[in-house]
């Protein structure tokens, strides 16, 4: 998924994209003047040439060449045209492009707030985000609106921060947590800089990170831009084995020319455009199906749970935003599982294991940072510390569980970001730990065999080259000193995927250039590099 600023080639997509999402969304609620005041608003030849005046600036969400996801914002700093397609919410899509907006108000155009014409039913979500009503609703051109607006705090280091709203560590804030999701609103109505003469736009925060889902077997570009973090972003399914592709690129807007409001541009926006709570927005039936081949990541892992379970399991979340801290956006969202009617005395025990590996990232920058975190963010350009986490118990039974994280985080500078799988399996009576080199047997035949497996995988047969067999082996027996290796394995309905988290790779070696590389087997396939047997003896083959 990418996120950056359109070209004029992509305009009339966006502008569909728009279109359809209103027509299904929006429209129905509109008077039919509301409606015909929207369609002027957008059409190509009008809103080319604010375009190209530079009057309007539009950053589109992007998979491939596909747009799903859009934001429009002026030079005053006010945003307009939200949208985000249905197959493409509940992922975070909306509130990136939400906070490009802001950081670009903040250091292109240079404005001390951002602003929004809500449309009523939107009004708590924007006071979510730290937004605060101008005045009490007004209407215009047959549509209702109430004007809102948030500061751009500026820092001591003479950086524009977006003030977020309030939240408390522990609590489940705005309405986050595990597969959760908010809406915005489409609005409509001049902006406060506008002198009466435009709509305005919306917003629709979401809160699980971007995790677009891939109908065929490729690999995606996470791309790290410098006013966004998208989470889990892009990904492959192949063969039961999931991988992510790490790559940088920058958002494009680093312009120098400023912006200048001549007052005749129209946010025409007002009603929920990122409406992904409700019914979102959506292009077109097709693009709103969403079946087993539109989905990758841990969504496309086909779970097992036994019948028989003793116990019950419930996602938890851990939400937290310091809107305190102005001058550092700190931001965390971690879903993970908790059990309950567990028996014996290691229930709270296995449930803090599973926690604990939730939180490593919050722990690590956040808790109980060390020096170099704190230098990171002290340096930083954008200081961020930030941590949105997916899980998925992914088998379960009496004797074994075992749980899949996916992890994107900033860990001092927003623009650095990093996509990490953390795996977590426990033995349920003693509250063991699987490790890698526990399970099978890591021979020279079992690991020349994995490596093409991972190679078949990404479909890059140079893949785990610049390393030897001797140093796969060591990898995969979690003794890697570099660290840029890091074993894992889950279990599934299919079986067992064996590979490396490379998210926070450094050592500059060709292979991390993958955040993380998982080869599947079925339970016959690795039948014959069993190692503990206790551990296979436990699974309902």
């Amino acid at each position: 998924m990418n996120i950056r600023k359109i070209q004029i080639q992509e305009l009339l997509p966006a502008l569909h994209l728009a279109a359809e999402v209103f027509a299904e969304d929006v429209a129905p609620a509109y008077t039919d003047e509301g409606v015909g005041r929207f369609h002027e608003f957008i059409s190509y030849d009008s809103f080319r040439e604010m375009f190209e005046r530079q009057e309007v600036t539009i950053f589109g969400a992007f998979e491939g060449v596909q747009i799903c996801g859009m934001i429009a914002v002026t030079n005053s700093g006010h945003i307009s045209l939200f949208f985000v397609r249905k197959a493409f919410q509940r992922h975070g899509i909306g509130r990136m492009l939400y906070l490009a907006a802001v950081a670009f108000a903040a250091r292109e155009v240079h404005t001390s707030k951002i602003t929004v014409n809500a449309a009523p039913q939107a009004v708590e979500t924007y006071e979510h985000l730290g937004m605060h009503k101008v005045t009490e609703e007004q209407e215009k051109d047959g549509i209702r609106f109430v004007p809102m607006e948030a500061e751009l705090v500026q820092s001591a280091y003479g950086q524009y921060s977006y003030h977020y709203g309030t939240g408390n560590p522990g609590q489940n804030t705005y309405g986050y947590g595990a597969g959760s999701s908010s809406s915005g609103s489409y609005s409509y109505g001049p902006g406060p800089e506008e002198n009466g003469q435009g709509p305005a736009g919306t917003y629709s925060h979401q809160v699980q990170m971007p995790q677009r889902r891939s109908a065929v077997p490729v690999i995606v570009g996470v791309v790290a831009a410098i006013i966004l973090l998208i989470v889990a972003v892009g990904g492959a399914f192949l063969f039961g084995s999931f991988i992510y592709y790490k790559a940088k690129d920058d958002v494009g807007i680093t312009e120098d020319q400023p912006y200048e409001d001549d007052g005749d541009s129209w946010d025409d926006s007002d009603d929920i455009y990122d409406n992904d709570e409700n019914n979102g927005n959506s292009g077109s039936d097709s693009q709103n199906k969403t079946d087993e081949s539109s989905v990758s990541g841990v969504d496309k892992i086909e779970a097992y749970k036994a019948d028989n379970l003793s116990y019950k399991v419930k996602n938890e979340t851990y939400s937290f935003r310091d809107s305190e801290k102005t001058s550092t956006i700190i931001d965390f969202n971690v879903a993970y599982p908790q059990i309950s009617g567990l028996k014996g005395k290691n229930a709270d025990k296995i449930n803090k294991t599973i926690k604990n590996c939730a939180m490593s990232t919050v722990d690590e920058i956040y808790t109980h940072p060390d020096e170099k975190i704190k230098q990171k963010v002290i340096e930083a350009n954008t200081p961020a510390l930030i941590s949105y986490v997916k899980c998925k118990v992914t088998y379960a039974t009496n004797e074994f569980i075992s749980v899949v994280f996916e992890d994107t985080s900033a860990r001092g500078e927003y623009s650095e970001y990093q996509t990490d799988l953390r795996t977590v399996n426990i033995r349920l009576r003693d509250g063991k730990i699987y490790e890698v080199r526990d399970i099978v047997k890591l021979d020279d035949t079992f690991v020349e065999n994995w490596a093409k497996i991972m190679q078949k995988e990404t479909g890059d047969s140079s893949f785990l080259t610049d390393l030897t067999t001797a140093e796969m082996k060591k990898a995969l027996e979690g003794n890697d000193k570099t660290g840029a290796y890091v074993p894992n394995f889950f279990v599934s309905k299919d079986g067992i995927e064996i590979g490396f988290n490379m998210g926070s790779a450094s050592s500059g070696k060709q292979s991390t250039k993958y955040a993380w590389v998982t080869a599947p087997y079925t339970f016959d396939e690795i039948k014959s590099s069993v190692a503990d047997t206790a551990f296979w003896k436990g699974l309902d083959r």
